[in-house]
């Protein structure tokens, strides 16, 4: 399998993320400027309030990986793993497993894609620090973020918490070499911004993606 199948894999969840996410998809919940640590993403939510927990999703796209296909999160809510189960189902999503499971213990390969979505506190830095030593495509949405977790040599005073929230996605995309920063409805959730960040190796040229 070659970085463009991984990228067209990448852009294909990308898309079918946001539009889960569409305010169709809004529960009605609004958005109250406080952030809960968790929220509903269409693909798995992880049932915890900044707890550190996280639905991490690791999509393999290589016919003969059979070990990178593999979710990692900490929530052990058993109508959590059968609402990610059935909408993988109702995705089509068939190279896509769920696993509860540490994050350090999914495996991570070149051909494999890493989302994390509202992965609180170190765990989205977790997930970007694996994708980068497995050459791996990653998109990422910070949810609560330790001041000086990216920017340990910055002082970042007097600023409304939106803007150090955008910020600190800013430090990240600069620091792991993003592609493309974008965002989300913020009436679904006021920590909104997508990150997301190429395999390593040559730009692929996929007509199908362009």
């Amino acid at each position: 399998p070659s970085s463009e199948a991984s990228l067209c894999a990448l852009r294909q969840l990308c898309d079918a993320l946001e539009a889960a996410l569409a305010p169709s998809a809004n529960t009605g919940a609004a958005d109250t400027g406080a952030d809960t640590g968790a929220a509903d993403t269409g693909v798995a939510d992880t049932g915890a309030a900044d707890t550190g927990a996280a639905d991490t999703w690791a999509v393999d796209t290589g016919a003969e990986d059979t070990g990178a296909a593999d979710t990692g999160a900490t929530d052990t809510g058993v109508a959590d793993t059968e609402a990610a189960q059935s909408r993988i189902v109702r995705c089509e999503l068939l190279n896509v497993t769920h696993l509860v499971a540490q994050l350090a213990d999914v495996s991570l390969s070149a051909t494999s894609v890493a989302i994390g979505v509202h992965a609180c506190n170190a765990a989205s830095l977790e997930l970007l620090n694996a994708a980068r030593a497995a050459g791996s495509a990653w998109a990422v949405m910070p949810c609560c973020i330790p001041e000086k977790l990216y920017m340990p040599n910055t002082a970042v005073t007097h600023l409304p918490d939106d803007l150090r929230y955008a910020a600190t996605v800013g430090a990240i995309a600069q620091r792991f070499e993003a592609s493309k920063v974008t965002c989300v409805d913020r009436r679904i959730t006021n920590r909104h911004l997508l990150v997301f960040g190429e395999p390593d190796g040559p730009q692929p040229s996929c007509g199908e993606c362009a």
